[in-house]
């Protein structure tokens, strides 16, 4: 398989991870230095993230349509569209995100893992 499409696998399987709160697999998927750079500007370490995201969200839908997949050697480039529909726990409400990603994977000794993770809003039209 190539590495483009094990890092479109990768995302899936992301996707998968979040919606359901699996986040054992989530934390394998994350190299411990990460980075994490959300939508509104607020950034995480690997376990500031996971730990957030636990207590905050609740991931209803998440998907990556038309991600595009850029290999340098060791690192995996993969930018595009990314929807996520979140209930907030605090008080039940639920977010529609329409954000573009950009996730930096790095090959860590045959495992691929999110080294990198950057978010921004799509403004409404």
């Amino acid at each position: 398989m190539s590495a483009e499409a094990t890092i479109l696998e990768l995302e899936a399987a992301r996707c998968k991870a979040l919606t359901d709160a699996n986040y054992a697999v989530l934390g394998e998927m994350i190299s411990d230095d990460l980075v994490h750079i959300h939508a509104n500007g607020s950034c995480d370490d690997k376990r500031g993230y996971l730990e957030g995201i636990a207590a905050k969200l609740e991931f209803l839908a998440v998907s990556r349509p038309d991600v595009t997949v850029r290999i340098f050697g060791e690192i995996a480039v993969a930018t595009g569209p990314m929807i996520q529909t979140v209930r907030i726990k605090a008080n039940g409400a639920t977010v529609e995100m329409d954000a573009r990603a950009t996730i930096v994977w790095r090959n860590e000794g045959g495992s691929w893992r999110i080294c990198s993770f950057q978010a921004t809003s799509v403004a409404p039209h």
